[in-house]
């Protein structure tokens, strides 16, 4: 179609770009090891940095730092928030929420476990991959000049170290109290 003076009309304008993004970017793989070598940690900072995101993005008054020391009671509400953003390949693409949510309380309660078995709480951060995928999404359609956040910082590096150590001295006490078990 074109105007009168046979012109081609311009184009909508596109929506405007974020700066920021709309939830806390961070790798897939930078979320599971830092999760992984901090026992966990890493994941009080993740929700506490997501809730963070959520309050700026609605407004709500909500308190980040309590929903990311409970974040096993409200990470049912965080999928929720995140859902209705997301376009249809998305959506499909994100697993049940109620699963997720689910899973994720589960999977933290492991660390009751008797030795060695407590050990796979350490992969509490399964459930929160697809809603980590969805968010990257979200962010790069959204705010596609905003940082990755896929490298590691001397503090992420001092948290695997320390980590690390932490591993080596559970792994080493766990097989030197199987050498002394009595029969």
């Amino acid at each position: 179609m074109t105007e009168p003076d046979g012109a081609i009309p311009p184009l909508p304008p596109l929506p405007p770009r974020q700066s920021e993004p709309v939830y806390f970017p961070v790798s897939l793989a930078k979320l599971g090891v830092m999760s992984f070598f901090t026992f966990g940690g890493y994941e009080i900072y993740w929700f506490y940095r997501q809730w963070e995101h959520e309050k700026r993005r609605t407004g709500e008054d909500i308190w980040p730092v309590a929903r990311a020391m409970f974040s096993p009671l409200f990470y049912y509400t965080l999928l929720t928030g995140i859902e209705p953003q997301l376009d249809p390949a998305e959506r499909a693409a994100l697993p049940s929420l109620g699963l997720l949510a689910a899973g994720y309380f589960v999977w933290v309660s492991l660390w009751r476990l008797p030795d060695p078995y407590w050990l796979i709480s350490s992969f509490s951060f399964v459930p929160l991959l697809p809603f980590q995928r969805a968010a990257n999404q979200l962010n790069r359609r959204l705010a596609p000049d905003a940082s990755l956040n896929d490298q590691y910082t001397a503090a992420n590096l001092g948290g695997l170290v320390l980590g690390a150590l932490f591993l080596a001295l559970i792994v080493l006490g766990l097989l030197a109290g199987e050498a002394h078990a009595p029969p």
